[in-house]
């Protein structure tokens, strides 16, 4: 499953192993079922790679808990039920506020996206006012922009 920080997704491969199937049979499943998800969600599965056990690039996909539980519909029932265990299992965990090291990662996670908007908010409003290098600039957004700033060549 993917950290807090991005959205929760479980991949063909934890898939597989959860239901004690093949990689290649979930992934052939996955394949037979998209062109019906794209007709009724728009969208196609998240299609990745993973590097197998001989360090060669293989694809995988990761699919959200609504896409997971549309493939599982094409899996015996306790192949369905162990999936459901596992994502209640996985939203529990991502949500525990008891867990410190869940607080923490929040916590972290919300200073960075903070962080990213200041900055963000900074060049757009001195891109605008054609003034990047402002004095009164957080000091280390300022110092990012004189080192990567290139000189103008006119």
């Amino acid at each position: 499953m993917v950290d807090l920080a991005n959205k929760q997704s479980m991949s063909s491969r934890e898939i597989a192993e959860l239901t004690g199937k093949n990689h290649k049979d979930v992934m052939r499943s996955i394949r037979e079922m998209e062109p019906a998800w794209v007709k009724m969600a728009g969208r196609n599965f998240a299609l990745g790679e993973y590097l197998d056990a001989n360090k060669q690039l293989r694809p995988e996909y990761h699919l959200s808990k609504t896409e997971c539980l549309y493939i599982a519909t094409k899996f015996n029932d306790e192949a369905r039920a162990k999936l459901v265990l596992r994502w209640e299992e996985l939203e529990k965990k991502a949500y525990d506020f008891t867990n410190p090291d869940t607080v923490l990662q929040l916590a972290q996670n919300w200073k960075e996206e903070h962080d990213k908007r200041i900055e963000y908010e900074y060049l757009y409003r001195n891109t605008a006012n054609n003034n990047l290098l402002d004095p009164e600039s957080p000091q280390p957004y300022r110092q990012k922009l004189c080192l990567t700033q290139s000189p103008d060549p006119r």
